[in-house]
């Protein structure tokens, strides 16, 4: 979906993406080189070819640490435009989708507002665009996870035993959790949705004025938490 909404960003935020992952495990590399370089100069003083090899790796570090400063605001940068413009997408073609069927009655089905509300985020669910912004910092975190383990294997390959293992049993819990969040937040998107209406009379000043004279701010404020309580837990 993500290139027919922009190839080019696509691109782009890939690109950065995989240079984003590369750049810190290149950056260890190249400290740990540079460090390697300091006996000898200290041996042989700042007059001896030792220093030469020490400005080398310090000028390496330094470019890749320029590097680490341009590529992550660009990937943030890319990702966050094709956040917006996949929302966009995604909230033109609900809308096209209402307005192409015949009749009203569609828009008052509660499946059909479902729908529309799980496609849009709207009423309690998620937003789809930050999804990408989401899912680039979790496969950042876990290729460079997957390259910092490599770099441990080669120096001691039990001790990137634990370092692989441990992200896997958090991957585990993570994943286990966030599918029953969804699935409680869209399962139970229709009293979400009463509980946002509930919520929105005391937020918005159309019903301002009824909710004061009537003083309706306990009730609404106990059945929107009330709402959301049972949405979670049914």
């Amino acid at each position: 979906m993500l290139p027919g909404t922009s190839p080019g960003l696509t691109a782009v935020s890939a690109a950065a993406l995989l240079v984003g992952v590369l750049l810190p495990i290149a950056m260890t590399l190249a400290i740990g080189a540079l460090i390697g370089t300091l006996p000898a100069l200290v041996e042989q003083g700042a007059d001896s070819p030792a220093m030469d090899r020490t400005w080398t790796a310090f000028t390496v570090v330094a470019a890749l640490y320029v590097g680490q400063q341009t590529v992550l605001p660009l990937l943030s940068l890319c990702t966050g435009l094709l956040s917006r413009r996949f929302a966009q997408q995604r909230e033109q073609r609900a809308m096209r989708c209402s307005a192409d069927a015949p009749g009203m009655a569609h828009l008052e089905d509660p499946d059909t507002r479902d729908q529309i509300e799980q496609a849009t985020g709207r009423g309690g669910g998620w937003p789809t665009g930050p999804v990408i912004s989401v899912m680039s910092n979790l496969w950042t975190s876990r290729l460079g996870a997957l390259g910092s383990t490599v770099l441990i294997w080669r120096y001691h390959w039990w001790l990137a035993i634990p370092v692989l293992l441990a992200p896997l049993a958090g991957l585990s819990f993570w994943r286990g959790f966030y599918a029953r969040s969804t699935n409680a937040i869209y399962g139970g998107n229709q009293e979400i949705r009463k509980g946002a209406y509930a919520s929105n009379l005391l937020l918005f000043k159309h019903m301002a004025a009824e909710v004061r004279i009537f003083q309706l701010s306990g009730h609404l404020l106990e059945r929107s938490h009330r709402i959301w309580q049972q949405a979670m837990v049914g």
